[in-house]
């Protein structure tokens, strides 16, 4: 080694330097550098079989002893899945995604850092103090949401070692990347399943144990949020089951509707009706005056059954006839599918160059406006020059119950003026019962009272009764007074003619004064019965 190197050394001043750092090594370990080069050769060389061997090994375990499960954005168990793995790998992985999370008053719950702020005193009027709530600090109190970011992270559920992996993946459309479409992907070792099952199974039941005692809401998805381009539906909220009692109805149509509806969505009602060649279909009419209740019925019932609620508003320009179907056809056995105001729906603007539709109540009159203006400015000219033609009367009634429409669900449509509404909307068949919600009557006026005031506890009034001043207190029964205080605000209220939400707005505003409510009833009975008279929109006492 060492003639070879001064026979070559006078060729290159590089070399000559390898040289000396050579000879120096080989000086200061007391060993011939070209064992010591030999030797990490035989490392290098030992490090890449054992990565080629590890690569072998967990291609074929991955292969053969590996499970998979994949999950796409827009399916439900998603959602589950991300809020169960939120509280589980949040506590212990160093990788997480974070975002600020808005709750719906619903959601906050009354132990939520957002839901306490206390009232401070913030004016002074003479004997009169204010104490008002101030949210200026609670953006800051609002904790944000962790969960998975995109990427892997191993994590443990029932002593099974799971991997988690989080990404996005390009659709194709015609041969062109379109959309990201985020992907779940969970896998276990072993030959069986059953563990990602189980964690699945655990997933959904914690995410539905959380909102069994509430009433979801579903919409159609943003068009910028569908997933591959489809029109999907997407939670917009949830409330807490609105009891019954709270509806302002009679006894006997409650009953009737609640045994109707429950024999519908009975377990064998599927073998009932199939054995009869009788399509599993259920639709409702709810129709009254503005603020009879109707929308807070369908929400009733959907409380009462446990199931959730479908809203489509036929008026959204972005709704076409395909999505329809579409939405229709992705609904769950059971769930109630509302159409509120059906009688204004997709209702525009009078045409000057369309005489021939002014029926301003009717939904064929509104079809053949929407078809009218379609062809007329379906010219190419620019993009927000074209508008959509709207939901025909054929294609809603398609959806409702055309040869492929789905099955199983409640169609609740409600309205204002059903004498508006098309005879083939509301033909046996497709409106299987009508409800009339009328005005409240004395005795619903009583009903509303006691209940708005239900946990009313009556105040300890001081009474001067001697020269000395000398005070007693005073209790009123709060059974009695409340009793007594409904009767009266009752038979206060005319037969019909204040809907049970213009009665309530009139009680919110002395929620906590049942005495002042009752003492200020008639002065609003009669402003409010001159201005119905008058028709005119400005309230003078409220």
């Amino acid at each position: 080694m060492e003639a070879l190197l001064s026979s070559t050394a006078s060729a290159s001043p590089l070399l000559q330097f390898f040289i000396f750092v050579y000879r120096r090594i080989g000086e200061q370990l007391g060993l011939d550098p070209s064992v010591l080069l030999t030797i990490c050769g035989v490392l290098w060389g030992v490090h890449k079989l054992y990565t080629r061997l590890l690569n072998v090994i967990g291609n074929l375990l991955n292969k053969y002893w590996r499970c998979t499960v994949t999950i796409r954005k827009g399916d439900p168990i998603y959602d589950h899945m991300m809020e169960f793995l939120a509280g589980k790998l949040t506590t212990n992985s160093r990788h997480l995604a974070v975002k600020t999370l808005w709750k719906s008053v619903w959601e906050q719950g009354e132990n939520d850092d957002v839901a306490k702020c206390p009232p401070v005193t913030i004016a002074d009027d003479g004997d009169i103090s204010l104490k008002l709530h101030n949210f200026a600090d609670q953006a800051a109190r609002n904790k944000p949401h962790y969960f998975p970011s995109i990427g892997s992270t191993l994590f443990y559920h029932n002593r099974v070692r799971f991997t988690f992996l989080r990404q996005k993946e390009a659709m194709m459309t015609g041969g062109i990347p379109s959309v990201n479409v985020e992907e779940l992907e969970i896998a276990c070792p072993g030959r069986s399943n059953e563990p990602i099952k189980g964690l699945l199974a655990d997933a959904q039941l914690a995410y539905y144990k959380d909102t069994e005692h509430k009433t979801t809401i579903f919409r159609p998805q943003m068009k910028t949020d569908r997933p591959e381009g489809s029109r999907t539906w997407q939670v917009v909220s949830r409330r807490p089951i609105r009891p019954m009692e709270t509806v302002i109805l009679k006894q006997a149509e409650k009953r009737t509707v609640l045994k109707d509806m429950n024999d519908y969505l009975a377990p064998e009602a599927y073998h009932w009706y199939a054995t009869r060649g009788i399509p599993l279909r259920r639709g409702y009419l709810f129709h009254g005056p503005p603020g009879t209740g109707k929308s807070s019925f369908s929400f009733a019932l959907a409380g009462v059954f446990g199931i959730d609620i479908y809203i489509i508003s036929l008026q959204d320009p972005a709704l076409s006839e395909e999505s329809l179907l579409f939405l229709f056809t992705q609904l769950p056995r059971r769930c109630i599918i509302l159409l509120e105001d059906i009688d204004s729906a997709g209702l525009r603007q009078p045409d000057d160059a369309e005489p021939e539709n002014k029926s301003e109540g009717s939904i064929v009159g509104v079809i053949e406006k929407k078809r009218h203006r379609g062809r007329k400015r379906s010219s190419p000219t620019t993009t927000h020059d074209i508008i959509p033609q709207g939901i025909s009367l054929s294609a809603l009634l398609n959806a409702i119950d055309g040869v492929a429409s789905h099955e199983g669900r409640v169609l609740i449509m409600t309205t204002n003026k059903p004498e508006d509404l098309d005879e083939a909307l509301v033909r046996p068949g497709r409106i299987d019962m009508q409800v009339d919600f009328k005005l409240a009557s004395r005795k619903q006026a009583t009903e509303l009272f006691s209940r708005m005031y239900n946990d009313f506890q009556p105040k300890f009034e001081k009474v001067e009764i001697t020269a000395d001043e000398t005070e007693h207190i005073v209790a009123v029964d709060r059974g009695g007074e409340l009793g007594s205080l409904s009767e009266e605000f009752g038979k206060l209220i005319p037969e019909e003619m204040f809907s049970p939400a213009e009665i309530q707005g009139f009680l919110l505003k002395r929620k906590d004064d049942p005495r002042k409510a009752v003492a200020e009833a008639e002065d609003w009975i009669n402003a409010s019965m001159q201005q119905k008279k008058s028709k005119s929109k400005v309230t003078t006492v409220q």
